[in-house]
């Protein structure tokens, strides 16, 4: 934060004016705050002086946080807590009548002793891990699960993803097809906890699903393509080994109007449906996730 932001922040939340020019003020508030690894977060000092320079009083927090913003309220109400600490006896008895007969007067903060506050970076992490899918009514198909968490500065997270799975399904007269879906996905993300270093995103968006049948035996070798379009709510979690690092677990339920027949015409000409698409697709994914900036 920079000195001016700290001080509306602090006013804001006391509701009332606080600081001063420092030529004016009646105290002085001395703040440093520095990055910690251990554990990872901030910490931040604070030594309050009379306008004489008598030290009147000093502490230091630790905040747990992995960005700079969010952190800033816990810094405000600490600030605010030692900006509205009453008068001391050592204040009531100093030798200038006149300063003793002035109602207090607000702090003035000191403009170098707080960083200047930097705009938080945008943040991309990619993913990757195997998945699970239903992908007919009765079967559940192996796949894989690409994510892309985008957070950015001043929007809420968008989290895009691919979901391939494929699998074999054996049909009469020993005859075998083959079913891949491949599901594209774009959601945007709200964050419904926040500890340390764990997130738990809820997210919504559309989806399109493509899907490829193929199969031999059939008198000739017989393949299809087909698509469908809907919408995906997903719940993605996240768990931060380090800065670079990500754990991920991430559940999610697809839903279409659009049912797909997997099917062939057999050398009498006769149509016959191997199997049918679900119109609800539930999926299942965990993988590792990297920082790419």
């Amino acid at each position: 934060m920079s000195t001016e932001e700290a001080a509306k922040d602090v006013e804001r939340l006391l509701a009332r004016p606080v600081f001063a020019p420092q030529k004016e003020a009646n105290r002085r508030l001395v703040v440093s705050i520095e990055r910690t690894n251990e554990p990872r977060g901030y910490r931040a000092t604070m030594d309050l002086f009379a306008a004489s320079g008598t030290p009147l009083g000093s502490r230091e927090i630790a905040i747990e946080a992995e960005r700079c913003e969010q952190a800033t309220e816990a810094i405000t109400l600490a600030l605010s807590i030692m900006a509205d600490l009453p008068r001391t006896p050592e204040e009531l008895l100093t030798p200038s009548n006149e300063r003793e007969a002035r109602p207090p007067r607000p702090l003035a903060p000191a403009p170098a002793t707080v960083p200047a506050r930097r705009s938080p970076p945008s943040h991309l992490q990619l993913g990757l891990g195997p998945a699970v899918a239903m992908a007919t009514s009765s079967s559940v198909s192996p796949g894989v699960h690409v994510a892309a968490l985008f957070e950015p500065t001043k929007f809420v997270p968008i989290l895009a993803g691919v979901v391939s799975t494929a699998r074999a399904y054996d049909t009469f007269d020993s005859r075998r097809v083959w079913l891949s879906s491949t599901r594209l996905e774009a959601a945007l993300c709200l964050p419904l906890l926040g500890r340390r270093a764990f997130t738990l995103f809820a997210c919504l968006g559309p989806e399109a699903t493509i899907h490829v049948g193929w199969g031999a035996g059939f008198g000739e070798d017989r393949s299809g393509l087909a698509s469908a379009f809907g919408g995906v709510a997903r719940a993605y979690a996240r768990f931060a080994l380090s800065s670079k690092l990500q754990l991920f677990a991430t559940t999610a339920v697809s839903a279409t109007p659009q049912a797909l027949d997997v099917g062939f015409t057999d050398r009498t000409g006769t149509r016959r449906t191997v199997l049918k698409t679900s119109t609800v697709t539930p999926t299942l994914a965990i993988g590792a996730g990297f920082d790419i900036f």
